[in-house]
């Protein structure tokens, strides 16, 4: 009997100490997890978060950063689908006098950016690819870089770090570039590695109506397009939807422009702006029938009214 009670006396007195010791590691580790989290999401790094760089820039702004910053460091892109990243980085290669070499995140593997190895007499060395081993200067645009996995993330750390592959340099005076879509545009991305984003320099690309006319009216963009668009500069960009749907951006607008060249072109289709209750608009991505837009349409034969 005193066997007995001794037992559950000293049983009882160990479960509060159990209990407040399970409880404190369970506290403990909701401190930790509440902990990182701040700190991925205050950086962005989660799928989930809201990328909202402050640092954020239109056209011509993202040109100086690349004229003045891309030289020395890696700027890294982040911008919605469509808004211009690749664009902006082709002429900036245009217009220093260098050839623009794109590789794509999303399709490479480890072994498309280190190379594969040889036997070099007693020891083997890798061969870098063809796209990357150049002799002459070159800008290297990394596109989709937020879209590849991290082994292939991996292999990019000393090709943008340090400029080179295994033993191999890049020419001197090349210029690497990054671009990548953020999580919250419904793209494919990935999270970017710590240790990614720190070697580079970061800038949120944001449209801008302006000088994107400005760029229109010496780039062919259809007088319609154009028109509409300094009437609605509001329309030239829109958030992408949560739902499977066409949206505004500056590359709709131009592939609706070289649809209506095309149409008037090849067609001979007579188009004007029509006002009314009733018609079909030509929105970018899409055809249908709006009551209250005053848009542009595509009528085939006489205009009617």
């Amino acid at each position: 009997m005193i066997y007995i009670l001794c037992f559950v006396i000293t049983y009882v007195c160990r479960k509060p100490k159990v209990y407040f010791f399970c409880k404190y590691r369970e506290n403990e580790q909701r401190s930790r997890n509440d902990l990182a989290n701040a700190r991925l999401n205050n950086c962005g790094y989660r799928e989930e978060h809201i990328m909202n760089l402050p640092f954020q820039v239109n056209q011509s702004e993202l040109k100086e950063i690349l004229l003045n910053i891309a030289p020395i460091r890696p700027v890294f892109i982040w911008g919605a689908p469509g808004i211009g990243k690749s664009a902006i980085v082709e002429q900036f290669a245009e217009e220093v006098g260098m050839e623009c070499v794109s590789l794509l995140g999303s399709q490479l593997a480890p072994e498309d950016i280190i190379g594969i190895p040889r036997i070099n007499g007693e020891t083997s060395e890798f061969l870098p690819p063809k796209m990357i081993a150049r002799k002459e200067p070159y800008v290297l645009f990394l596109d989709e870089l937020n879209a590849c996995s991290q082994e292939v993330q991996k292999s990019f750390y000393s090709l943008i770090h340090e400029h080179r592959v295994g033993e191999y340099h890049l020419p001197e005076k090349s210029v690497v570039i990054g671009a990548g879509n953020r999580s919250q545009d419904g793209a494919i991305v990935k999270m970017m590695s710590s240790a990614l984003v720190n070697r580079m320099f970061h800038v949120q690309l944001v449209a801008d109506s302006a000088q994107w006319l400005d760029w229109a009216y010496q780039n062919d963009i259809h007088p319609w397009v154009i028109d509409y668009i300094t009437n609605r500069p509001d329309h030239l960009f829109s958030e992408p939807p949560k739902t499977e749907e066409p949206y505004s951006t500056p590359r709709s607008w131009h592939m609706l422009s070289d649809a209506l060249h095309e149409y008037h072109h090849q067609r001979g289709w007579k188009m004007a702006f029509r006002s009314g209750r009733q018609r079909h608009s030509v929105l970018p991505g899409t055809v249908l029938q709006s009551q209250t837009f005053d848009g542009i349409a595509c009528i085939q034969g006489d205009v009617k009214r």
